[in-house]
């Protein structure tokens, strides 16, 4: 297919819907309806004559095409990005945003920070603490920072492994004292689990 046949404005929305895999949230990051983003999708699946998602009820996934054209409009895209950035007039930021959840920022990140300061102190480092997951190429942090079972846990994107992690239950000794003794991990079905946003780390 020649260069051009296919608008630029098709492929970009093509690109954000499959990176998301929703037409909704892929709508909010463009701007513009849902139904336009549904309307270029099909409109590109016509033109390539080929399946590019599988819609389910409320949902949508790539397909093996998708998913390849998606690997290279997105790499596509990233590139296209970091040299309009390199040709900017700009001068260069020095602040260094980093998005992590609230409590490896409390626990871990800001009390490390003072050191960081001391050896960098040209850059000023501005911890957004927030406990949903960000879309990096929309959102202002350059370096998030999150827990997961496996390096792969975050597709389409540049993750490095830390640190090993262990994840132990913690109680009061004063209510440990009223209850049943622990000896064995269903002791703990006596008590209230306290939890942040759901029963997923209780699970594990």
């Amino acid at each position: 297919m020649r260069r051009g046949r296919i608008p630029l404005t098709v492929l970009r929305s093509f690109e954000v819907a499959g990176r998301l895999e929703n037409f909704t949230l892929a709508a909010a990051e463009l701007f513009v309806s849902q139904a336009a983003i549904s309307r270029q999708v099909r409109e590109l699946e016509i033109r390539l004559g080929t399946k590019l998602f599988l819609r389910h009820h409320r949902q949508v996934e790539l397909t093996v095409a998708g998913e390849k054209l998606l690997s290279v409009l997105t790499k596509s895209f990233d590139e296209i990005d970091n040299c309009l950035s390199e040709l900017s007039e700009k001068p260069e930021e020095s602040e260094l945003i980093v998005n992590v959840e609230p409590s490896f920022a409390s626990c871990w990140l800001v009390p490390k920070l003072v050191g960081f300061r001391n050896k960098y102190p040209m850059i000023d480092v501005n911890v957004d603490s927030d406990s949903h997951l960000v879309e990096l190429r929309t959102h202002a942090a350059e370096i998030v920072i999150r827990h997961s079972e496996t390096k792969k846990s975050w597709p389409r994107t540049e993750s490095k492994h830390l640190f090993d992690v262990k994840s132990v239950p913690v109680i009061s000794p004063r209510l440990a004292e009223e209850g049943k003794a622990i000896t064995k991990p269903s002791d703990l079905l006596q008590y209230t689990f306290l939890h942040e946003e759901n029963h997923t780390v209780w699970e594990q």
